[in-house]
């Protein structure tokens, strides 16, 4: 999926996150240094900090890709396969296609103008409106396709995420989480969107094989964020507006900082200026099992991707439905 930051008034995610359905009262003194329940006791390093470049797909399609495939923020990220940022509008979109042997996650930020249509070959279909969360497993196959609910620019993330061996070939399913059954928490300068997870003294329940944290922080300046995070998980961060501190490394919009994992490490710290920030986290822990990747599928041989590339060929394990399918979302492209 794709990014396009012209137009788009990233700042009203911050007042968009200010809404919040749910609010954690915090008594001020967890803002003294050291004092905060989630503090680390010995926090991350950044190992590095890239910045994710805007791309065009044409048309009315752009992305950033803070994590790609083929990328060492990739191998050093496992069992995270990728990263998109994402913008689309009509008459583009991402018309009907295949996956099979991992997990997606796409969240449409607050702030995106637009919202954004799903339908896939198993008769499941919606629309992701700003804020709203879908987890899909891609399992054994899916085919699907996800096109802009109207001219508006619809923007979000879509991050890839590996499953086990024994796993991918599991039935494909979805935990979906619109906005207003998300956990959102506030506490003084910080507010917290969680997908996955736990933050501020609050939980999120998410897949069995997904990320073990997946938020959307927005702080306000001089603000300061102790989070834990398992230690030994693989963890990144990525900025989405102004500027962030993290141990002594500054990062502006679009970074992606990729996090240490030594023994130990429980945590991050996270740092404001004089500027709000808002910014992506996410934690997962590793498989360290064999990648092979081709296309739309993920899988841990080049004989397995042979496989799944007949399997979708011959409509077979999986894929009884691709051939006989097509979407209705691709004919809001075609007007």
């Amino acid at each position: 999926m794709a990014l396009n930051s012209t137009g788009l008034d990233v700042a009203s995610d911050l007042a968009e996150l200010g809404t919040l359905q749910e609010v954690a009262e915090v008594p001020p003194d967890v803002w003294i240094p050291g004092t905060m329940p989630d503090a680390p006791a010995i926090p991350r390093q950044v190992l590095r900090s890239s910045f994710a470049d805007e791309q065009s797909g044409g048309g009315t399609t752009d992305v950033r890709r803070p994590i790609r495939p083929d990328s060492q923020d990739s191998a050093d990220l496992d069992p995270i396969l990728a990263l998109d940022d994402f913008t689309v509008a009509l008459p583009d979109g991402f018309p009907d296609h295949a996956h099979r042997g991992f997990i997606t996650m796409t969240y449409l930020l607050p702030s995106s103008p637009g919202a954004l249509s799903h339908e896939d070959f198993l008769g499941n279909a919606g629309i992701l409106k700003p804020g709203d969360a879908q987890w899909m497993t891609c399992g054994r196959g899916i085919l699907h396709s996800e096109v802009p609910d109207s001219r508006f620019f619809a923007r979000g993330l879509q991050m890839w995420i590996n499953l086990p061996e024994q796993e991918k070939m599991v039935a494909p399913g979805y935990l979906e989480l619109p906005r207003g059954k998300q956990l959102r928490v506030a506490v003084p300068g910080i507010t917290a969107a969680i997908l996955a997870g736990k933050a501020l003294g609050h939980c999120q329940e998410g897949l069995r094989h997904g990320p073990e944290l997946a938020i959307h922080f927005t702080m306000e300046p001089f603000a300061l964020l102790h989070q834990l995070i398992p230690e030994g998980h693989s963890a990144f961060i990525y900025t989405l507006l102004g500027q962030v501190l993290v141990a002594d490394v500054t990062a502006d919009a679009n970074h992606c900082l990729v996090l240490s994992a030594a023994p130990g490490e429980d945590g991050v710290t996270v740092r404001t200026g004089s500027s709000e920030a808002s910014f992506f986290l996410c934690a997962a822990k590793p498989l360290r099992e064999p990648v092979v990747w081709q296309g739309p599928f993920v899988m841990c041989s080049e004989e397995q991707i042979r496989q799944s590339m007949l399997d979708y060929q011959c409509d077979r394990n999986g894929f009884e439905r691709a051939s006989s399918w097509s979407s209705k979302n691709k004919f809001r492209m075609a007007h």
